[in-house]
């Protein structure tokens, strides 16, 4: 399991290569991150993406969202929960497909009960995720969970 120790040794590893070239520590900003040989780029590269992926998994660990998300649209509120001034919330259990779009979406808890479901689902749909990369290829992320809640405008 991927803890803060790894992250924070992620990070170390991930600025080390950053300055492996000296592009950080000469103080030019225009150089800053950028490796200065193919060899140097690509690794940079791999690592950097490796750390992202790493970062995003220590995040769902702890229960925020996963992920970097290009977007993630609000649900409507439904219209008859808005007459009768209902709250409440819609837990969802999904997987990110290796194109970014969450697929097989399954309710697994909502307060209350057949009121907020349905626009959960379909916003949850519209939503696009970062898809995982293991060794270049995009693939997909497996047990994705998102809570959305719905709160009357004050």
């Amino acid at each position: 399991m991927f803890n803060v120790v790894n992250a924070l040794y992620l990070s170390s590893l991930y600025h080390q290569i950053a300055r492996a070239d000296g592009s950080v520590s000469s103080g030019n900003p225009s150089r800053a991150n950028e490796p200065s040989n193919a060899n140097q780029r690509i690794g940079f590269e791999y690592c950097a993406g490796w750390y992202r992926d790493q970062c995003a998994e220590l995040k769902r660990h702890h229960g925020q969202p996963t992920g970097d998300n290009a977007l993630q649209p609000e649900p409507r509120y439904p219209s008859k929960a808005l007459k009768r001034k209902m709250e409440g919330y819609v837990v969802m259990r999904f997987t990110i497909d290796a194109t970014g779009r969450p697929k097989d979406v399954e309710v697994i808890d909502a307060k209350p009960k057949r009121v907020f479901e349905k626009d959960a689902i379909r916003a949850l749909k519209k939503s696009k995720y970062q898809p995982k990369v293991e060794n270049g290829v995009a693939v997909e992320r497996f047990g994705q969970t998102r809570r959305v809640e719905f709160k009357l405008p004050k």
